[in-house]
């Protein structure tokens, strides 16, 4: 992986662009979810066509009925949230030839586990932090499901209402084999006065083709109004993996 800084002597407000297109899609919509489910839901075959299908973001807590002898209510708006919520998403990848996906979750409260074609992904405890997973190593041409375990048994877990499941959206990454990782871009303004401001661009360039590759950044500096006011391109060379 390769750092370079660019300095630009105008004001930014979009940073873009490897000589690959990326694609962020809406990955909100026909999730499957249930409150009970076997250990095995996690395998890509399990037969969920029984759990009920909802849009993200959820929250399950909020579908209960309040119950006013709940113990801890003040954590929970006297509102029944303890328990497990498992949720799946199936979905078709045409062609896996150079490309790299990645899934990006907003916020899932909390204590998560994903699988993707049953392989554990990781484990995310903070309910208010988003989190990433790169998905390409075990995707296949097809068909294939993203399973997310949700474990909010320990419900008295803060001062205020927090809800429960994947509460905010989620987005599917599709790029080519070298791109600009999540959170790569990041900017400072080192230098500002009344006319201009310098702005600092450190952007991480990741690759995983088998070999070295040179590739051609492109930068666009847009205007309120989208406009682009300023632009540039930066060839680049990059280490394979």
């Amino acid at each position: 992986m390769n750092k370079f800084i660019a300095a630009l002597a105008v004001l930014i407000s979009v940073i873009s662009g490897v000589s690959q297109a990326s694609t962020g899609l809406d990955f909100n919509a026909g999730w499957k979810f249930t409150l009970e489910a076997p250990a095995h839901a996690l395998d890509k075959d399990f037969d969920d066509s029984e759990w009920r299908t909802v849009d993200l973001p959820h929250d399950w807590i909020i579908e209960g009925e309040p119950d006013p002898g709940l113990e801890f209510w003040e954590a929970t708006g006297r509102l029944p949230g303890k328990g497990i919520g498992w949720y799946r998403k199936h979905f078709k990848v045409d062609d896996l030839e150079d490309r790299s996906f990645h899934v990006i979750f907003d916020g899932v409260y909390n204590n998560s586990d994903t699988w993707i074609n049953g392989h554990h992904l990781g484990f995310h405890p903070y309910g208010y932090s988003p989190f990433t997973y790169d998905l390409t190593p075990w995707l296949v041409e097809g068909n294939n499901v993203i399973t997310v375990k949700v474990d909010h048994g320990a419900y008295a877990d803060s001062r205020w209402y927090t809800g429960a499941g994947i509460y905010r959206n989620v987005r599917l990454l599709a790029t080519g084999n070298a791109y600009i990782p999540v959170w790569g871009v990041f900017i400072t303004t080192p230098e500002v006065s009344a006319g201009q401001a310098v702005v600092e661009a450190k952007i991480d360039l990741r690759s995983d083709y088998a070999e070295d590759t040179e590739l051609l950044l492109r930068n666009q500096v847009l205007g309120p109004g989208g406009e682009v006011v300023s632009r540039n391109e930066i060839p680049v060379g990059i280490q394979a993996g």
